[in-house]
């Protein structure tokens, strides 16, 4: 028999979206799964659309739980799971048919710790927004080669769906209670545990943007967290690997781009000079590797139009 895959989805607030993303995990085409759902304090039906399903299918299980977030939810049901893979659907994306048969192959094939496929990201009415590569084509890493594509963010990112890991990794890693990006702080630990890391670029997960997402929404402190915690990352990926040094200060200039795109120096001048002088710190370096992306070192280049123009220019990309 094939192994047990669970499959974990937090629920919060979605019961727009939650039907579409539960039919979508019941009929993959892998059939040995357990679904654990973790209603994390919804105060709309979510709930009960959670023990709806329950009775319908003897795979799915459900967690009610106070309301702790994401990270939270996601260790409730860690500490119940009893797969030998584990996978994470957000509860407002869906996944296609055969996203964890095609995992699990990817990892058999491989003999690969983790997988992962490529996403398509959609709009809320359906139309995708991204241009995955969508060929077919496979790909194994060691793990050195692995953490430097992470850091590089193309071919996948810090993401924690996606991708298909073994269980035993999570017996001593969880998510970080109350954090923000807190993929962030827990992927890079996963990938410092695997020996083979196997990739294949189909767009099998359904990522929807809302307008009410982190990404959209306006700046506050908290979200520094976004800057800080790539920062332990790149810390810890270090310690093992500083050949991969020049990687990870074009890792750092991703979110503080993005928070600078937020920010007003007006209103919040403490913050706005950190992500100035950590963006300054790693431009150079940046826009003369050869390992940098063209977007990174785009963005490097223009640093030397002056503050000014840069920011204008970047609050417009």
């Amino acid at each position: 028999m094939n192994d047990i895959v669970s499959i974990i989805v937090p629920v919060y607030n979605v019961e727009k979206y939650l039907e579409k993303c539960i039919y979508s995990i019941l009929n993959q085409s892998y059939k040995n799964i357990e679904i654990i759902l973790v209603d994390d304090g919804s105060t709309d039906d979510s709930g009960k659309i959670c023990d709806h399903f329950s009775n319908v299918d003897h795979r799915i299980s459900v967690i009610h739980k106070k309301n702790g977030g994401l990270s939270d939810a996601r260790n409730a049901a860690l500490d119940i799971a009893k797969g030998t893979y584990v996978t994470f659907v957000d509860s407002d994306d869906y996944i296609k048919v055969d996203y964890v048969q095609y995992l699990y192959t990817l990892l058999k094939k491989y003999d690969a710790d983790i997988s992962i496929c490529e996403f398509d990201y959609m709009d809320e009415s359906g139309k995708r927004i991204n241009h995955p590569l969508a060929n077919n084509k496979e790909m194994e890493f060691n793990q050195k080669k692995a953490l430097k594509k992470l850091l590089g963010q193309k071919l996948y990112t810090n993401s924690s769906s996606g991708k298909l890991f073994k269980m035993e990794y999570f017996a001593d890693i969880r998510y970080p209670f109350g954090k923000l990006y807190e993929d962030t702080l827990t992927i890079y630990k996963l990938f410092l545990k695997a020996k083979k890391i196997s990739f294949g670029a189909r767009p099998l997960y359904c990522y929807i943007y809302h307008e009410q997402s982190i990404s959209k929404s306006g700046f506050s402190p908290k979200q520094m967290e976004c800057i800080y915690n790539t920062e332990i990352m790149i810390s810890d990926v270090l310690k093992k690997y500083p050949m991969l040094k020049t990687d990870c200060k074009c890792r750092l200039l991703d979110p503080c781009v993005g928070m600078l795109k937020k920010i007003s120096k007006e209103e919040q001048p403490i913050e706005y000079k950190i992500i100035i002088d950590k963006i300054y710190s790693v431009r150079i370096e940046v826009l003369f590797s050869t390992q940098a992306t063209l977007k990174r070192r785009i963005w490097a280049a223009m640093t030397f139009l002056g503050e000014k123009n840069f920011v204008k220019l970047m609050k417009k990309w």
